[in-house]
């Protein structure tokens, strides 16, 4: 019988594929509705609706074209490839602007399995299982939660280890450790009191929150905040189709490394 290696990665489709090396492979990754149809987009093509709402509230987040464009591609990118990339996405200003609203996007894309969201403790205790297949994590206020000089210190020198290189030691209560080759893409994000990198560290992409959602005129004629959440996780495959259809990926060059 011939050797099948198994594994689960949502990079290619559920089931066997041959790999780069000519190994059989099975794929054991089942990928959420959206996420198929961002890989077979063909297949939705007919249902297809403009997410007008999603595209609306991006531009309510980040309203820097260039820094918006740039986050777009960089998910769609993410998305094809599931690719290792130091890029740290950064989302900096006012509550209420839907920051974590966008985290929830990504975590309907890829599913709640591929999500990580560790707590401050977490974070910094020396066993780091939570990384283990996934494929973004969410740093939320860390800078406000984290008060001590040492703590912050120490969560700066992790962020850098882990978005360092593709590969890390994992270390779990009660098992040796292990190589482990990730492609997490952290999100780092704050209201005030941010976490930052030096000044000279060129990972960050910086995205500029200052609009809160239940100010803008749009928000308010759609029916409030509440509603454009509802019409947002209504269009999450219409988004996945636009990704996909509309848009290009950013080169490797881009991908690895941010506008400054």
């Amino acid at each position: 019988l011939p050797l099948i290696n198994v594994v689960s990665t949502p990079a290619h489709p559920f089931g066997f594929f041959t790999s780069i090396g000519n190994e059989q492979m099975f794929n054991t990754f089942s990928p959420t509705t959206a996420l198929s149809v961002f890989k077979n987009p063909a297949s939705y093509a007919k249902h297809y609706k403009y997410p007008k709402t999603v595209l609306r509230y991006l531009e309510s987040l980040v309203p820097d074209n260039y820094m918006r464009n740039y986050l777009l591609k960089f998910l769609r990118r993410k998305l094809d490839k599931f690719e290792y990339s130091p890029t740290i996405l950064y989302f900096l200003g006012k509550s209420g602007t839907g920051k974590d609203t966008f985290v929830n996007i990504i975590e309907r894309i890829i599913g709640s399995h591929g999500m990580a969201r560790p707590t401050t403790r977490e974070f910094l205790e020396m066993y780091n299982g939570w990384m283990l297949d996934k494929y973004f994590a969410q740093l939320d206020e860390y800078g406000n939660q984290l008060t001590r000089f040492d703590e912050k210190e120490s969560a700066l020198g992790k962020i850098k280890a882990y978005t360092g290189k593709p590969e890390v030691q994992i270390r779990q209560m009660r098992s040796d450790g292990f190589n482990y080759q990730h492609s997490i893409t952290f999100i780092m994000t704050a209201n005030k009191n941010p976490l930052f990198l030096d000044h000279d560290d060129r990972r960050v992409a910086l995205f500029n929150t200052p609009n809160r959602l239940i100010d803008e005129q749009w928000v308010m004629e759609t029916g409030g905040v509440s509603r454009v959440i509802e019409l947002i996780h209504d269009e999450i495959i219409d988004f996945c189709y636009y990704l996909a259809t509309e848009l290009d990926n950013l080169t490797l060059d881009e991908y690895m490394s941010p506008p400054e």
